[in-house]
C-alpha cells in the first residue's frame, strides 16, 4: 500500500510540472512561430483550416517533457538526439514543405539513432501466430527500424484534425502507464509521466473545446513525427523490460486507428495507382468529415475506439488468451476498415447513414 501511494505521488509530480510548464511555454511559443513563418498555412485542398495557424507544439512538448525528465535525474541520450534531428528538419519540412524523398531518410536516421542510443531493438517476436520465440539474429535491427519509422508516419497521418494526433498520443502513453504498473515496473511509470504530462498541455491549446472553437497551434509535421518517435521509444522500453515483461502485441491495440488506418490508405492509394506516400483527404476522419460529423465528435469516437481497443487487448493478455488471437484480430481490424472504406463514396455516404440514424436516437 505504501509503495502504491510512493508510485502514484511520483506520477502526480511528474506529469503535472509539464503539463504546466507545455501550457506555459505555448504563450512564449504562439507569437515567435508566427514572426518566425513556422504556421501552417490553409490551402482550400488538404488544409482548409480559416487561418495560418503556429506549428511548434512538438517542439513545447520536447522542450517540456525533456526539463522535466532531466530536473528529476532521467535521461534517453538516443531518444534525445532523434528528437532532436526530427524537430530539425520537421521545422524545415513545415516552413519549405519537403518531398517524402527526404523525410524519410531523416526518419530512418533518427529512428537509429533512438535504437541504438538507447539500445532498444526488438530481438524476438515471441509466439504470435503459434510460431516458435525464435530470435531474429541479423534481422533484429532492421525490423525495429521499420516498425519505428512505420509508427512515425501512422502518427503523422492521423494529425488531420484538431486534438486527434494529441488525444491518441496521449491515451497511448497512458495506457503504456497502467500497463507498466500492472506488471510492477514503477521506474518506466514515472519516466513516462513528463511525456504524458507534455502532451496533454499541448492539448490544452489543440482540442476544441466551448471556449477554444479552434485549435491556437498545431504538432506540425515536426511535432506528429517526433510524438511518432517518442511513443516508439515507450513502447520498445514497455514490451523489453526483463524484470516486467509486457506482451509486444498489445502496443498495436493502444494505437489500433492510427496503424490500421495508416495501412488501409497505403493499401488503397497504391490499389487506385496512386503514390502510396503522397498526402491526400481519404483517411478516416477525413471521411468522418465529409459525412458531416464534427471535429469534437471524431476526436471522441477515434480516441475512444483506441482506449476500447487497447484495454481489450489488454485485458484479454491478462486472462492469458493465446497472443496468436490477438494477432489475428488486429489483423482483421485492418481488413475489416479496408472494406469498409475502399470504396470513398460508398463510405462517406454510409457514415453519413450512421450519423443521421445516431441523431434521431439522441
Amino acid at each position: 500500500m505504501i509503495t502504491e501511494r510512493v508510485t502514484l505521488l511520483g506520477t502526480a509530480t511528474s506529469v503535472t510540472p509539464a503539463f504546466i510548464f507545455t501550457i506555459l511555454l505555448m504563450i512564449a511559443f504562439i507569437p515567435a512561430a508566427r514572426v518566425l513563418g513556422l504556421v501552417d498555412r490553409p490551402d482550400g485542398a488538404r488544409k482548409r483550416h480559416g487561418r495560418p495557424v503556429p506549428v511548434v507544439g512538438g517542439l513545447a512538448i520536447a522542450a517540456a517533457a525533456a526539463s522535466v525528465s532531466l530536473a528529476l535525474g532521467q535521461s534517453a541520450l538516443g531518444l534525445t538526439m532523434g528528437a532532436a534531428l526530427l524537430l530539425a528538419a520537421g521545422m524545415l519540412d513545415d516552413k519549405l514543405d519537403l518531398s517524402w524523398k527526404l523525410r524519410f531518410p531523416v526518419q530512418a536516421v533518427a529512428a537509429a539513432l533512438m535504437i541504438v542510443g538507447d539500445q532498444l531493438t526488438v530481438t524476438s517476436v515471441g509466439p504470435i501466430f503459434n510460431l516458435p520465440d525464435t530470435p531474429l539474429g541479423p534481422f533484429a535491427f532492421p525490423l525495429t527500424l521499420l516498425g519505428v519509422v512505420a509508427l512515425i508516419n501512422a502518427v503523422n497521418m492521423t494529425d488531420g484534425v484538431d486534438g486527434l494526433a494529441g488525444g491518441l498520443g496521449a491515451g497511448a502513453l497512458l495506457m503504456f502507464m497502467i500497463a507498466a504498473a500492472a506488471k510492477g515496473n514503477a521506474a518506466l511509470v514515472l519516466v513516462l509521466g513528463p511525456p504524458l504530462g507534455a502532451v496533454s498541455g499541448f492539448l490544452m491549446w489543440n482540442l476544441r473545446s466551448p471556449w477554444m472553437k479552434q485549435a491556437q497551434v498545431y504538432l506540425g509535421n515536426s511535432g506528429s513525427e517526433f510524438l511518432g518517435l517518442l511513443l516508439a521509444w515507450a513502447a520498445l522500453n514497455l514490451t523489453h523490460s526483463p524484470a516486467h515483461p509486457v506482451s509486444l502485441l498489445l502496443v498495436p491495440f493502444c494505437l489500433a486507428p492510427a496503424l490500421a488506418d495508416s495501412v488501409v490508405v497505403m493499401l488503397r492509394r497504391a490499389a487506385n495507382g496512386a503514390n502510396p506516400f503522397r498526402g491526400d483527404r481519404d483517411h478516416l476522419h477525413h471521411l468522418l468529415l465529409d459525412a458531416g460529423f464534427r471535429v469534437s465528435t471524431i476526436v471522441a469516437m477515434v480516441c475512444g475506439g483506441s482506449l476500447m481497443f487497447g484495454a481489450l487487448a489488454g485485458a484479454l493478455l491478462a486472462l492469458g488468451a493465446p497472443q496468436a488471437w490477438l494477432g489475428v484480430g488486429f489483423l482483421l481490424l485492418v481488413f475489416a476498415q479496408l472494406a469498409l472504406t475502399f470504396d470513398r463514396d460508398l463510405a462517406v455516404r454510409r457514415l453519413a447513414q450512421l450519423r443521421r440514424a445516431g441523431l434521431k436516437t439522441a
